[in-house]
This record gives C-alpha cells, sequence and structure tokens, in this order.
C-alpha cells in the first residue's frame, strides 16, 4: 500500500510552520517560512511562497510522492469578508500540490 501524505500550514504574522505526516502520524517534513498573513505582505507573495515551499517539500522529503490531505490556517482570512472568496480561490490555485 502506497503512504498517505497530510501537509498542515499554519500561517502567521510571524512565521509560516509546513508541517507533513503519515497515514501513521509519522513526521515526514517540517519547515518554518516567512509570515503570511495575507492582508499585510500580499496575497500573491503568500501564494506564490506556499505553493514553491510545498513544491519543495514533495521533491526533496517526499521524493516526488503525492499529498492526500492539507489544511491551512491562514492569518487575516475572514478578516474581510467581501475578500473570502477572491482568497479562498487563489490560495486553492497555489495549493494544487501535483503541480
Amino acid at each position: 500500500m502506497e503512504k498517505k501524505y497530510y501537509l498542515s500550514i499554519d500561517c502567521g504574522g510571524t512565521k509560516t510552520a509546513f508541517l507533513v505526516t503519515d497515514q501513521n502520524g509519522i513526521m515526514t517534513a517540517y519547515r518554518k517560512g516567512p509570515p503570511a498573513n495575507y492582508i499585510v505582505n500580499g496575497l500573491d507573495p503568500v501564494a506564490n511562497m506556499l505553493k514553491n515551499t510545498i513544491q519543495e517539500i514533495q521533491h526533496q522529503e517526499l521524493k516526488g510522492s503525492h499529498i492526500d490531505t492539507s489544511f491551512i490556517a491562514l492569518a487575516g482570512y475572514g478578516d474581510v469578508p467581501a475578500e473570502n472568496e477572491m482568497v479562498k480561490a487563489r490560495i486553492t490555485d497555489a495549493l494544487q500540490l501535483n503541480n
């Protein structure tokens, strides 16, 4: 059976943390990145940083394996309700994990 991988991302005002575990809860990858409050840091820079870091994790730590499920906590999301759909669409596009 092929391993399953789960990605959690915590985008905060001081750093971004990326954690990948396998189906047994074993940590496979952990990285820290720059702050990622899209209101402060800009939506495109945050989306690009997320996409690039995820691709690096997939190629380096996961050796090209697929990420099965991901969860993201994005600082600033919901603070401006009129932007929710736009932010969701841009981040969802950036998180296409097998590009």
